[in-house]
């Protein structure tokens, strides 16, 4: 079960990369804009509403199964950034960052038109 658990969670962290990018970049493809702006707003209800982001709580919630350091409420960037460059980013500067890039790629999106 334990290869099944780490599996899964990374498979969980790679759809989670993936969608990452698609957040960052789907304001470039016209073609796409209802779908991205609702994308966008996924993410942010999953914020405002549930208080965090599921992919996360899943690939967390996997990995503490057999590593009990790993906090399944802790924000991805933060774990990550601490696990590879020793890097603390408190949630709230985070958090308030991901309003910063929701607004900026909202922005973007309703004012761009790329073809």
């Amino acid at each position: 079960m334990r290869k099944l658990h780490i599996f899964l969670a990374d498979l969980i962290f790679i759809l989670h990369c993936i969608l990452g990018v698609f957040i960052l970049t789907g304001w470039l493809f016209s073609e796409i804009k209802v779908l991205y702006l609702a994308v966008l707003c996924m993410w942010l209800s999953s914020w405002i509403f549930l208080g965090y982001c599921p992919p996360t709580k899943w690939e967390f919630s996997l990995r503490r199964i057999y590593d009990k350091s790993i906090n399944p409420n802790d924000e991805a960037i933060k774990y990550y950034m601490y696990k590879f460059f020793k890097i603390d980013i408190p949630t709230k500067k985070i958090f308030n960052g991901g309003m910063i890039v929701f607004i900026i790629l909202v922005i973007l999106t309703l004012t761009t038109n790329i073809y």
